[in-house]
């Protein structure tokens, strides 16, 4: 019962990020027993965010509750707490009814505005903004994560079905899916090779010119169909009107 390390060899057969979970598990007690002494909200954050990365999701959410208890504006045990809530029923746990969801939502929304620069605040409001249905929204929040921590691989998944969704129910955004997203960006704000179409002021006749015939490094698109041209033309003219 006293034991609080595990030996080098035993840590160098696992990957570092499971040997960093034996050794946040192994330090909880002592950092349980600063915090409830301290009662200072550092000594809370570090103790939940030990238990947090161990999946000790019970125990994060308590250490969480009490450092929100002193300082209730505190980005990350707002985040945290909020999707503990919103992913309950998958750890076991009871439905949410709709006023607990709602509640769960505003305590993402509220780290995220509160830390906008925080990859996982703008990670886990994509998330949140997912389950509500609000798709566009979540992969603007998925995509600006991507933007804060470039080596993350945890909006993978999520940005795919995304974009799945989409495609499946709007051709233009599908067309742009296949041929321009790869240099402007999954939600048309720029990418490595090509400017934002967000903050474009081109006529519908001259972004048609320039998809039919190219310009610059850009490739023309001469053999693209007159129903996929003009559904495309028809959401670059709508990401225009909603800006960057």
């Amino acid at each position: 019962g006293a034991v609080t390390f595990v030996p080098r060899w035993q840590l160098a057969a696992l990957s570092p990020r499971e040997a960093q979970t034996v050794q946040n598990s192994l330090a909880l007690p002592e950092l349980r027993r600063r915090a409830e002494a301290s009662r200072a909200v550092p000594d809370y954050l570090a103790w939940g965010r030990a238990a947090f990365d161990s999946a000790l999701y019970d125990e994060a959410s308590t250490a969480y509750a009490a450092a929100l208890r002193l300082d209730p504006r505190q980005p990350e045990a707002l985040r945290r707490l909020g999707i503990l809530l919103l992913t309950r029923a998958e750890r076991g746990g009871g439905e949410l009814g709709e006023e607990e969801a709602g509640q769960a939502f505003l305590l993402v929304r509220t780290a995220a505005g509160l830390a906008p620069d925080d990859a996982e605040s703008q990670l886990f409001l994509g998330f949140a903004l997912v389950r509500f249905g609000q798709d566009e929204a979540a992969l603007a929040a998925l995509e600006r994560y991507r933007t804060l921590n470039p080596s993350g691989r945890d909006a993978d998944e999520t940005i795919t079905a995304i974009r799945a969704r989409q495609n499946e129910s709007d051709p233009g955004l599908r067309v742009y899916a296949a041929s321009c997203a790869s240099c402007h960006g999954a939600n048309g704000g720029g990418g490595a090779l090509g400017p934002s179409l967000r903050v474009s002021n081109l006529s519908r006749d001259g972004l048609r010119q320039i998809i039919l015939q190219g310009k610059g490094a850009m490739p023309a698109y001469p053999d693209l169909g007159t129903d996929d041209l003009n559904a495309l033309l028809d959401v670059l003219e709508r990401w225009q009107k909603e800006g960057p």
